[in-house]
């Protein structure tokens, strides 16, 4: 992957993470303009970014309840 492909790949994440999540995929596929493998990377991402959150918070949420 090229720098300037990652580059985008970025931008695009921190924009889409800006939008509520229900306008993501529209805007995505938008924003993406018909590259679909652009659009998947950005997904990707999305998902880690939420994957981590939910851990995140329901490890918090454990830990909080066992002290």
């Amino acid at each position: 992957m090229t720098p300037e492909r990652w580059q985008r790949i970025e931008e695009l994440y921190h924009l889409a993470l800006e939008r509520p999540a229900e306008e993501r995929a529209n805007w995505l596929v938008e924003a993406c303009a018909g590259d679909e493998a652009l659009r998947r990377e950005v997904v990707a991402l999305l998902q880690a970014n939420e994957k981590a959150q939910e851990f995140l918070t329901g490890h918090a949420l454990n830990w909080e309840s066992e002290t």
